[in-house]
């Protein structure tokens, strides 16, 4: 578990064994759903091994892709709202499932845990903005110079998630 993303920096090595003691693994296929856009979710998952798409209804394309060391639910986590994004394995995935209230009752227990927990997040939405602003400006400029291309940068299946 030490090679995680660098988003656990924020945790000590105590955050990430009590958030491997509460958690679960669970194993997906390619095609199988971790998470369906507008549904409620009752745990945030941290990517062990393997790869998901991310999509949203009214695209038809990838939006993005998390894989090892990344956290997936923390939205529905901070905001009590369903998915706000469809999560599908594009590889044999590993996650681990930390239940909502166990891990709540944790926060709660032990200030030095949530505030490490809660910034690891804040640095996981921040770079996920700033990286999400950066290729929107990047597209911007290139399809203004009549550049832009998409290229793929990823093979897809195509049939992307199972129903």
């Amino acid at each position: 578990m030490k090679e995680v993303n660098y988003v656990f920096g924020a945790l000590e090595e105590p955050d990430v064994e009590a958030l491997m003691r509460i958690g679960t693994q669970q194993q997906l296929h390619v095609g199988d759903q971790l998470l369906t856009e507008g549904t409620h979710h009752d745990a945030i998952y941290l990517v062990l091994d393997g790869e998901l798409s991310v999509s949203v209804k009214g695209r038809n394309d990838v939006i993005a892709y998390v894989g090892k060391g990344e956290i997936v639910g923390e939205m529905s986590l901070l905001e009590s709202q369903p998915a706000s994004a469809t999560l599908c394995a594009i590889t044999p995935v590993t996650v681990l499932r930390i239940p909502r209230d166990t891990l709540e009752e944790k926060l709660a227990a032990d200030p030095g845990f949530s505030g490490r927990f809660y910034r690891a997040l804040g640095m996981l939405l921040s770079h996920r903005l700033r990286a999400s602003s950066i290729r929107k400006r990047y597209h911007r400029t290139l399809s203004a110079r009549g550049l832009l291309f998409i290229v793929p940068t990823r093979s897809t299946p195509k049939r992307l998630c199972r129903r």
